[in-house]
């Protein structure tokens, strides 16, 4: 089945981003917005590992190493909180995020299940090497 173009329009980014032997952390902050129950990326810094992995400023999170991080499916009980999101980004050399931007979320709301809207078609993106 042939995806519309309203779809081609609106499509998250899966972002697989590696730490820099040269570089502290990934290069971004996180602001949790507790009554949306949203996880949003702010301060990427350039020439940063989340810079060269796709990352935007405003991006919403929501998938970390696969696991869903905000109320985005209606009636979700498992949110993670800011702390956790933060200790499941750094507990590892590498991390996956889900992200859109607020507009593309706005589309994937339409459906019943936003985060399998979400990562129906996402755009790949992965840090490069330093």
């Amino acid at each position: 089945m042939k995806e519309s173009a309203e779809s081609q329009n609106h499509r998250a980014r899966l972002c697989h981003l590696k730490l820099w032997p040269n570089f502290s952390g990934y290069g971004f902050s996180l602001r949790t917005d507790s009554f949306k129950h949203e996880h949003k990326v702010e301060n990427v810094e350039p020439l940063s590992p989340s810079e060269s992995g796709g990352l935007l400023n405003e991006d919403i999170i929501l998938m970390v190493n696969n696991k869903t991080v905000g109320k985005i499916i209606v009636y979700q009980v498992d949110r993670l909180s800011h702390t956790d999101v933060v200790k499941v980004i750094k507990e590892r050399s590498d991390v996956e995020l889900l992200v859109a931007q607020p507009k593309d979320l706005a589309y994937f709301r339409k459906f019943p299940d936003v985060i399998s809207a979400a990562i129906k078609n996402p755009i790949r993106c992965e840090t490069s090497v330093e």
